[in-house]
């Protein structure tokens, strides 16, 4: 797995100079402040869930003890299966929302990516030939609204790769 964040966040063709990526993971991060209040919801909601989990998990394995099921399996579901699951759930929302962080920043800068998917759609004709015809990714589906020129491109074609 790529550790360049532009990277993970789409299919890898996308080339971006290094002021264009600066910018773009500076649009990112402050995308990412708006999330903060949800990510520490998920938390805490991860540690109540955790807490309960433990606290129940008392009563599931005598359940399933007196159920028949072996000891070590018994304490097992509780004690390692449901906070592992938890855990990797939010490690996932988490990397998920950085990826998509990412995706809204490139469009935001003039890259032309899919919002959903973050497939390299440079060169992809648009439904129809009207102004706000949405470019549909040809991976997902998704159709994507035109890209609205980004204050500092200059004479740069929107999404137009760097080298």
């Amino acid at each position: 797995m790529p550790k360049d964040p532009i990277q993970r966040a789409t299919d890898g063709r996308l080339r971006l100079a290094s002021a264009d990526r600066d910018e773009v993971i500076r649009v990112a991060e402050k995308s990412a402040e708006a999330d903060k209040p949800f990510q520490r919801f998920t938390l805490l909601l991860i540690a109540v869930v955790i807490a309960l989990g433990i606290g129940g998990g008392f009563a599931l394995v005598s359940l399933l003890q007196s159920s028949g099921v072996p000891r070590a399996a018994s304490i097992a579901v509780p004690g390692v299966v449901l906070p592992v699951a938890i855990i990797a759930g939010f490690f996932l929302l988490v990397s998920g929302a950085e990826r998509r962080h990412i995706r809204i920043a490139l469009r935001t800068c003039g890259h032309d990516v899919c919002s959903r998917f973050g497939y390299t759609l440079i060169g992809i004709e648009p439904e129809s030939d009207t102004d706000d015809a949405k470019t549909r990714c040809p991976e997902c589906g998704t159709p994507n609204d035109p890209l609205a020129p980004h204050p500092d491109a200059g004479d740069a074609a929107p999404g137009a790769p760097n080298s």
